[in-house]
């Protein structure tokens, strides 16, 4: 059975870093980055999608620890990063209308 993809190790991470942290970290990545490789933007993309929340990263974490869990291909990272990106993308719009309440009402 392949091993799993260790997005920690992949992108040199420390594992005790905060979700923030990392995400700085992949962002400053994907800065470096050769702005033609797609490939690797898109593997810094998904890594910072999934590590840099907390449930994602929990989810993700959960997986790679599971040694009875179905290997972590790229295709299972694109679908976590998928879901982090639509729940985030859902808590942000809840935070801007919340906050735009906030607004009018003060």
């Amino acid at each position: 059975m392949p091993a799993h993809i260790d997005l920690y190790r992949a992108h040199g991470l420390d594992r005790h870093g905060s979700c923030m942290q990392l995400a700085q970290q992949l962002k400053a990545q994907l800065k470096g980055a050769d702005p033609r490789d797609t490939v690797t933007r898109g593997r810094i993309e998904v890594a910072r999608d999934i590590l840099g929340g907390k449930k994602s990263r929990e989810s993700y974490d959960r997986h790679l620890a599971d040694p009875g869990a179905p290997t972590i291909t790229e295709p299972v990272l694109a679908g976590m990063a998928a879901k982090a990106k639509k729940s985030r993308s859902s808590w942000e719009w809840a935070a801007a209308i919340g906050g735009a309440i906030g607004w009018f009402a003060g």
